[in-house]
């Protein structure tokens, strides 16, 4: 049995960012000149991205707009984005597409692929040569630091470059590939913030994001909750299905998003800030709420007369979540409204709007829901057995219940298993010695019976027929007991407890192959690395 390393609990640091949204971010720091960042999680993707000094071109107050990208400072100064000639520890690799994003943004992205030196949140927990990513497009406004199990190939390079959260266990930062996520929610709980980049802008309430890395909060989530197994080899690993969306308290009462529609199935991806979803579910809440849509920017937005009514009416959207479409487990997940009254700035509008975060998928067969969704949600991950669970968020803990997930054939007990799966455990067992402590006495009483009736072969032969009955004999009075054959009673195997299973409850699913590894193709242009440097982004030397 090897050393269990204690979970790595990662605080969220107090800014809150974005320009879709209020978003809650964790600070790191990159390469040997600690540039900082304050960035989001996300699923779909094993590696960090930061955003690059051209992501703000052309916009009218640059630094303003880097600060609102979580772009933090560079000796002692705002910094416009991610200087890679500014870190000695830099080793780069080239421009490379992007795994995730092309299928909803309907564009190829690339960045300027590199490895360094990472030092994450207020712990400074140090990852040595982790996969490293300048990013300029607008889609993905805000950096992000991978929690998926996909390791990054380069044709340049021979072998993967493990994921982030591989790395860490090979630096013995953790036990498992593993992790407990709460994006945070800016409407819940009381702590007062600033908004970066918003101006004359403040949260009164605020409940910062949680990640623990190898372990789970268990006060952060309230059961019951769905297990759903990981789809291995895809670009969005987390696939649950909504089952039904409900929408009550709207201005039409209460009704159903996706009445006569099929069980949906959805990825869950915390990269992505909307909710992507059939045009036919977004036209029934757009209805429902009085949304308007933008065909310029293919946004729904809420003018003040309707935003004043949801106020007073205060909706509630309820998600039912199965594991599949047919599953008769099942999760609900309750979004107040506060949870879509958000607002989009840059670069979709010059000066912030209200909207409601939905989108209409540009494919029938990919839907996702993003950060927005997530709010409201606690997701615990484990890649090693190829699971994952969905509760309803609490938003309240004390950190003092926070349990480890051990690792494969090391279980221990010690914090792994959760005290349903214990019950159970030992209900089995208690079930399985009643059965067999019946089935013995049972066959005893009968071994017995039989003996009594058995005849003596050396007693002297009755004189009365075996049809009669000795006079002298009184018969046996009827007591009401029927003797039942040992035969007609299932003895059971005596209950052997199973190995101690994980937060994800069960069963255990283990996947063979679980580590989803994908090629970045190159961008056809830029196939040497010298042409890679000077075509596709330009970055400040």
């Amino acid at each position: 049995m090897t050393t269990s390393i204690p979970p790595l609990v990662l605080a969220a640091s107090d800014v809150w960012a974005g320009n879709d949204g209020n978003w809650s971010t964790w600070a790191i720091k990159v390469g040997s000149s600690l540039q900082q960042f304050n960035i989001i999680p996300s699923t779909s993707h094993g590696e960090i991205w930061v955003p690059g000094p051209q992501g703000c071109t052309g916009s009218p107050a640059p630094l303003q707009c880097a600060e609102s990208r979580g772009v933090g400072e560079l000796q002692g100064q705002q910094s416009l984005g991610f200087q890679e000639n500014a870190s000695t520890t830099w080793e780069q690799i080239g421009i490379y597409e992007f795994v995730t994003g092309e299928d909803l943004f309907q564009t190829t992205e690339a960045g300027l692929y590199g490895l360094d030196d990472v030092v994450i949140g207020e712990n400074n927990i140090t990852v040595k040569h982790a996969t490293v990513a300048g990013v300029v497009t607008k889609d993905f406004w805000l950096g992000s630091f991978g929690m998926a199990q996909i390791h990054s190939e380069f044709p340049v390079r021979s072998g993967s470059v493990p994921s982030l959260l591989d790395g860490m266990k090979e630096e013995n930062l953790t036990s498992t590939a593993s992790f407990g996520l709460s994006v945070g929610a800016a409407y819940s709980e009381c702590q007062h913030v600033s908004l970066r980049g918003h101006t004359n802008t403040s949260i009164a309430e605020s409940s910062p994001g949680s990640l623990i890395i190898g372990g789970y909060d268990q006060e952060l989530y309230r059961d019951p909750g769905v297990e759903i197994t990981v789809v291995a080899n895809a670009t969005r690993p987390l696939e649950t299905h909504v089952r039904n969306i409900v929408a009550s308290n709207t201005l039409n009462g209460t009704q159903s998003a996706t009445f006569g529609l099929p069980s949906l199935p959805v990825a869950i991806d915390s990269g992505v800030s909307q909710l992507w979803l059939p045009r036919e579910v977004c036209e029934n809440l757009a209805g429902a709420l009085g949304l308007t849509y933008d065909n310029s920017t293919e946004l729904y937005l809420v003018n003040d007369t309707a935003h004043a009514r949801l106020l007073e009416l205060s909706p509630e959207f309820t998600f039912t979540l199965g594991a599949n479409a047919t599953s008769r487990e099942t999760t609900n997940i309750v979004l107040p409204y506060a949870a879509f009254d958000l607002e989009v700035g840059q670069p979709f509008y010059n000066t912030s709007r209200r909207y409601f975060p939905i989108r209409q998928s540009p494919d029938d067969n990919l839907y996702v829901l993003g950060r927005a969704f997530l709010q409201e949600a606690y997701l615990v991950v484990d890649w090693e057995r190829g699971n994952f669970t969905l509760w309803q968020n609490t938003h309240h803990s004390s950190g003092n219940a926070i349990l480890a997930i051990q690792p494969i054939g090391d279980e221990d007990g010690s914090g792994g298993i959760r005290p349903a799966v214990i019950a159970g455990i030992v209900l089995g067992v208690l079930l399985g010695l009643i059965a067999v402590l019946t089935a013995v006495y049972i066959f005893l009483r009968r071994k017995r019976k039989a003996s009594r009736r058995s005849p003596d072969r050396n007693a002297t032969p009755s004189p009365f027929p075996e049809d009669k009955k000795d006079p002298g004999t009184p018969e046996m009075p009827d007591t009401g007991v029927v003797i039942v054959e040992a035969s007609s009673v299932p003895i059971h195997e005596l209950y052997q407890e199973p190995p101690p299973q994980q937060a994800m409850s069960t069963p255990v699913f283990e996947l063979s192959g679980a580590t989803a590894e994908k090629e970045l193709d190159t961008v056809p242009s830029m196939a040497a690395e010298g042409e890679q440097k000077s075509a596709m982004l330009e970055y400040r030397r």
